[in-house]
């Protein structure tokens, strides 16, 4: 025994996480690396109407994914097969980008955002169907390997550049589908969206994305990306932060042992770090305070992912349409606003910040800390909201076990059934009664639908709204 111990206690760090979707992680950092060798280190950077471009096909295919999956039933194999499709794709396109013909790089640009948009979504799907704290993980993972790659690949030759950007869609494609085959998260004979909705959409944290949002934005314009900053110490802060987002996420929940859910004023605190240093040391040193400022927004798109979901996993949100959606509105249309100012507006130099910008972003700054405290005040007060109800609803569910079991045999409900009813009668959401019975959430799903069919019922509410009905004629 002593061995043993002595062995676990060496690769502790490995042990950890092992119970996380590296390979995922993994797979999302190659996907982001693909789109940076092209957009922000090659032909994209020298002709912004290709990212423009690939950047609108993009959210059109998005669009089109959400009307789809409402429409059209799939399996987990065709699933996974549009994704392998998709980086086949992705790399043809990243070839044609990368042609010296501009009318065939454009082309290359569109199918490169038709690609890029079926891998996004079939990775946030997969992110939303893990627990809050492995997404988080994860992801903070993701980006952080992509930040040491992009510094990495910043040093080599434009040739080995190439090759990499070809090789990112295999092995994002690769990796991607070892997490689902291990996780199996996207099971059943339809999407998500059919499933039973018990959780409401988180919209003070949406709104605060939002806001960071019209933040990073403002960002771009007034810090616009030249080569001024690109040989500064641009590209070696935002890797950093990055890396120590993944540092400080994998002490707070796999070392610490604590919810991702109070993770989030950590990427406020970065966010608004930026905007002070950008308004105190612009007139000092405006190249480190227009580099930091850029940096601080590379975690907006983590943020998001990690809020996104977070918030559809506890929340038993519907997966795709929640999070293609949200990622539309947070991240793609501004990304489309940017892309095109740089477009159709003339390259500009790098240059001291004057006056107005320094006291947009002091103005941005309190906006955000005011955001920041009325988000903490709403979330605080909801959860402890959420803990009284949970007490009383477990308390209803205790005081009526017999009823439940007279209902069970009543309507015939299997075993199982009557599990999954007991769970949702004390408040449990779908991933958490598939946690507590040790099943997997389409599992769950497939039995609450059973268990609803069965009673004639379509919420959780009216179950409880019936278990207290059979109670008190019982009492009677």
């Amino acid at each position: 025994m002593p061995l043993v111990e002595s062995e676990r206690r060496k690769s502790s760090f490995i042990t950890a996480l092992s119970g996380y979707p590296v390979a995922a992680a993994f797979g999302l950092a190659a996907f982001r690396v693909g789109a940076w060798t092209i957009f922000q280190n090659g032909p994209g950077f020298t002709d912004g109407g290709i990212p423009f471009f690939a950047h609108v096909v993009q959210a059109l295919v998005m669009v089109a994914i959400v009307v789809v999956d409402r429409k059209v039933a799939y399996s987990e194999q065709s699933f996974v097969r549009a994704l392998g499709v998709a980086a086949a794709v992705g790399t043809l396109a990243t070839l044609l980008v990368l042609s010296p013909v501009s009318a065939v790089a454009y082309v290359g640009s569109a199918f490169h955002g038709a690609a890029s948009a079926f891998v996004m979504v079939g990775a946030g799907v997969y992110f939303c169907s893990l627990k809050p704290n492995q997404s988080c993980v994860a992801l903070s993972l993701a980006f952080a390997l992509y930040g040491i790659a992009t510094w990495t690949l910043s040093f080599v030759p434009a040739a080995a550049i190439i090759a990499v950007s070809l090789a990112c869609y295999p092995i994002a494609f690769f990796c991607l589908y070892l997490g689902i085959a291990k996780g199996k998260p996207l099971g059943g004979s339809r999407p998500p969206i059919d499933s039973v909705h018990t959780g409401s959409i988180p919209w003070n944290m949406l709104v605060l994305l939002g806001l960071c949002t019209l933040a990073s934005m403002m960002a771009r314009v007034l810090v616009p990306m030249t080569e001024e900053l690109l040989l500064s110490a641009y590209k070696m802060y935002w890797p950093m932060i990055l890396l120590c987002i993944f540092a400080l996420c994998f002490v707070w929940i796999v070392v610490l042992k604590k919810n991702a859910e109070t993770i989030w004023p950590l990427f406020m605190m970065i966010i608004l770090s930026g905007f002070l240093c950008f308004s105190s040391f612009s007139r000092d040193d405006p190249l480190f305070a227009a580099s930091f400022f850029r940096a601080t927004r590379e975690c907006l798109m983590l943020f998001c992912w990690v809020v996104i979901a977070g918030t559809a996993s506890k929340n038993d949100l519907p997966r795709l349409p929640y999070f293609a959606i949200t990622t539309l509105v947070l991240l793609s249309g501004p990304v489309i606003a940017t892309s095109a100012a740089g477009f159709l507006l003339p390259a500009r130099t790098f240059q001291v910040p004057d006056s107005g910008a320094v006291i947009a972003t002091t103005i941005m700054s309190f906006i955000l800390i005011a955001a920041t405290i009325a988000v903490s005040l709403s979330w605080t007060a909801s959860t402890r909201s959420a803990r009284r109800l949970g007490e009383d609803n477990s308390s209803v569910a205790d005081a009526w076990e017999d009823t439940l079991d007279s209902v069970a045999l009543e309507y015939g409900l299997t075993h199982r059934e009557r599990e999954v009813a007991a769970l949702f009668v004390k408040g449990y959401t779908v991933p958490h009664a598939a946690e507590a019975l040790c099943i997997s959430v389409d599992t769950v799903r497939t039995h609450s639908k059973s268990l609803y069919r069965k009673l004639g019922i379509h919420k959780k509410r009216e179950l409880i709204a019936l278990v207290e009905g059979e109670g008190k004629e019982g009492e009677a």
